[in-house]
């Protein structure tokens, strides 16, 4: 089934996603993204090998002006609010985002957006 929701703003979640995951991943690992359908939602995942987050940041990824103090990549004009701002966005349109992640192994961020009911577009410049 179609998306009925703005498709900039899902690229913008997924290009979030992605550069996150280029960002802590070293030239040498990998970046794989994956996007399937499961009947109700739409699943996209975005997996890296890059330097994991602990478990400590993990609670707090997705909270604004976070930034992980040991992730030995400093983003020089970052404020920390990307995550937080791609989580607003997936609950707008009714799904939920989440991450797994290992330090040393890599990450997951996997989103779910509900396609089958009606699509909220109104708060979005809220954000």
């Amino acid at each position: 089934p179609p998306f009925k929701g703005d498709l900039q703003q899902l690229s913008w979640v997924i290009s979030n996603l992605v550069t996150n995951a280029l960002r802590f991943t070293n030239p040498e690992g990998s970046v794989n993204i994956t996007a399937s359908f499961d009947g109700k939602n739409l699943i996209i995942s975005v997996r890296d090998t890059g330097t994991g987050i602990d478990q400590k940041e993990l609670e707090k990824i997705f909270d604004k002006f976070v930034q992980l103090e040991d992730s030995g990549s400093p983003t020089p004009g970052s404020v920390g609010l990307g995550l937080s701002i791609a989580k607003e966005i997936v609950e707008l349109y009714g799904g939920r985002i989440w991450a797994e992640s290992q330090v040393g192994v890599g990450s997951t961020f996997t989103f779910t957006i509900p396609i089958n009911e009606r699509i909220v577009t109104d708060n979005i410049e809220a954000i």
